[in-house]
């Protein structure tokens, strides 16, 4: 999978923020309470940003996940981890677009450029 479709997966799973968590990378509810667990575990009803990332792809030095690094970085000065848990799913939703974006271009050839 492409880290362009790892990234679009992720903020998809992320859209509405009854999806999204912080503090912990993936959970579930039991009864009436969250319980922490593997994002990629097939109970998991909300996940952090990097938790999305890691269900579509769980290797932690991927080319998504370093576009989104870099992403919350450049924007924000944080980690991942550091702008889900202290700047909220607003801004890692808005950090996910532009890693998308940005992904996408890495991956769209440049017209008139040939390889040898």
């Amino acid at each position: 999978m492409s880290s362009h479709d790892v990234l679009t997966k992720a903020r998809h799973l992320l859209s509405g923020k009854k999806k999204w968590c912080s503090g912990v990378i993936a959970q579930f509810v039991d009864a009436t309470k969250n319980v922490p667990c593997d994002p990629q575990y097939l109970y998991a009803t909300q996940w952090c940003a990097m938790g999305a990332l890691r269900k579509y792809d769980w290797h932690d030095e991927t080319s998504a996940m370093e576009t989104l690094r870099k992403v919350c970085h450049e924007k924000h000065g944080y980690s991942i981890m550091s702008a889900n848990d202290l700047l909220g799913w607003e801004v890692i939703l808005d950090c996910l677009d532009a890693a998308i974006v940005v992904a996408l271009q890495n991956e769209t050839p440049v017209l008139g450029h040939h390889s040898e």
